[in-house]
């Protein structure tokens, strides 16, 4: 026993004291919340990493709470966690994450308002995991990219999205970045996800600085202060995905009304919308659906210019097999995706009757929440944002063989706002071609005139001076 004591003593000597580390969380340059952890480390080098996050936000009016626990176990040398463990709850309900290495994978599990999902991923295919409340999970991710200065390119297993996604960032030069009250020499990093730009600065000894979101104003700043010093409020998630819509001299507000029942049947634009990571497509802003004008000397990266909403009309289409098979998120050869699909969707009916068919179920069956996941993880959980129920309504559509993809940009969400926004295009064959579908908004036959494609998934620059400006429009006949 004596014996034991002294190995036990002596190994205890050997590992280091934990460390903890606290940021702010801003958006739009006010603070909303806070995530902390502490760090120990074993005298095998095994660290153990317990971290906490809070973030208010306004939603609708009204005010949710957001908390994160989550403990992180790394092996020595690893960048993939040996285990991880957390529970997020927002407001009332709770989802856990938990993640655990075996063999050579790591399996991922959740449980989403009481639906459990589990994925696993090939440790050869991913070089980390990712929860989006963690600056930690960061942190070692980038901690082993900032080795290499350069470009790279890896799959991230995100765990809200219970998916590996692509990265692909860049490990740039050291230079001066505010954190706290003090300024630090660090290593910037660009890396994107999603359509979603990410910058992270990162000191000499590889810990983050500071983290940023410049889509969504987002930030987390390493700071020396106590949590109960900060100043938080709730940060209006309105502001952070919309932007204002403007009026023309003379030109009437079409009203809820007559949007909800699809009665705009045209409308006409004038766009100045920053688009993240400066990605415009031509062939998303003038499509079956619109069409767009460019304004004379418009920088790079804007949609500045005239949009023409109408009806949609018929496109030609080289190869559809793209938008028949699975991808990452749209899981449409899943046995529970398949059987799914065959119980909505009869045999031998039209693409446009699939469409209504599939977005009408969607609709129905999803609770909205601010989390994006994937069509698998969306259907077991019944839960996600817009791009978690085009996905969905996709994956059902491509398991019955009929071409289907996502779309984005912003839509008219209310008070004289247009919000980011994700929704779905159909096939519908010869004669028809492409058409779209919201089943988020219940628009299973058609899509308003006040949803404006800007991309095929992505977001706007929230920190830009966008507005759009309605000019004319059409009611429908």
């Amino acid at each position: 026993m004596r014996l034991a004591f002294l190995l036990v003593a002596c190994a205890a000597a050997l590992a280091e004291e934990p460390t903890e580390r606290r940021f702010v969380l801003q958006v739009h340059g006010a603070s909303a919340g806070y995530a902390t952890y502490r760090e120990s480390v074993a005298a095998d080098g095994t660290r153990t990493i317990e971290g906490e996050t809070l973030l208010k936000l306004l939603q609708g009016g009204a005010e949710t709470v957001l908390r994160s626990k989550r403990t992180t176990v790394i092996g020595p040398g690893d960048a993939v966690p040996r285990t991880y463990r957390a529970s997020t709850t927002r407001d009332d309900h709770e989802s856990t994450y938990e993640a655990e290495r075996v063999e050579e994978a790591i399996v991922l599990k959740a449980t989403i308002r009481g639906a459990p999902t589990q994925v696993k991923f090939p440790l050869a295919t991913v070089a980390g995991l990712l929860d989006h409340n963690a600056p930690e999970h960061f942190e070692v991710f980038l901690g082993e990219r900032r080795k290499t200065p350069g470009k790279f390119q890896c799959f991230v297993g995100v765990v809200e999205m219970m998916a590996a996604l692509p990265i692909a960032g860049l490990v740039g030069e050291v230079e001066e970045v505010a954190a706290d009250e003090a300024t630090v020499r660090a290593t910037k990093i660009e890396f994107s996800a999603i359509g979603m730009l990410y910058r992270a600065w990162l000191d000499a000894d590889g810990r983050v600085v500071r983290l940023q979101v410049p889509s969504q104003t987002f930030e987390a700043i390493r700071t020396t202060k106590r949590v109960e010093d900060l100043e938080i409020s709730p940060a209006d998630l309105m502001r952070s995905f919309s932007v204002p819509l403007r009026l023309a001299e003379g030109v009437e507000e079409p009203g809820t009304k007559a949007r909800e029942t699809g009665g705009v049947r045209a409308a006409r634009f004038r766009v100045h919308v920053k688009v993240g990571e400066n990605r415009t497509d031509d062939a998303v802003l003038s499509n079956s659906h619109q069409a767009f004008e460019a304004a004379a000397g418009a920088e790079a990266g804007w949609v500045d210019g005239t949009l023409t909403v109408r009806e949609a009309r018929e496109t030609v289409e080289e190869d559809l097999a793209a938008f028949l098979a699975p991808e990452d998120g749209i899981e449409s050869d899943a046995p529970e995706i398949v059987a799914r699909a065959k119980e909505v969707i009869p045999n031998g009916v039209a693409p446009t009757e699939a469409a209504r068919l599939a977005s009408e179920w969607v609709h129905g069956a999803m609770r909205y929440e601010t989390q994006l996941v994937s069509a698998l993880a969306a259907h077991q959980g019944r839960v996600g944002d817009c791009l978690s129920y085009s996905r969905l309504t996709i994956a059902l559509l491509r398991a019955r063989g009929v071409p289907a993809r996502t779309i984005g940009g912003i839509s008219l969400g209310g008070s004289q706002r247009l919000g980011q926004h994700h929704w779905v295009e159909v096939h519908g064959g010869p004669g028809v071609g492409w058409f779209q579908i919201d089943p988020t908004y219940g628009q299973s036959t058609g899509i308003d005139a006040f949803h404006l494609d800007l991309w095929r998934q992505g977001t706007f620059d929230g920190s830009a001076d966008n507005w759009v400006e309605l000019l004319s429009w059409e009611p429908a006949q």
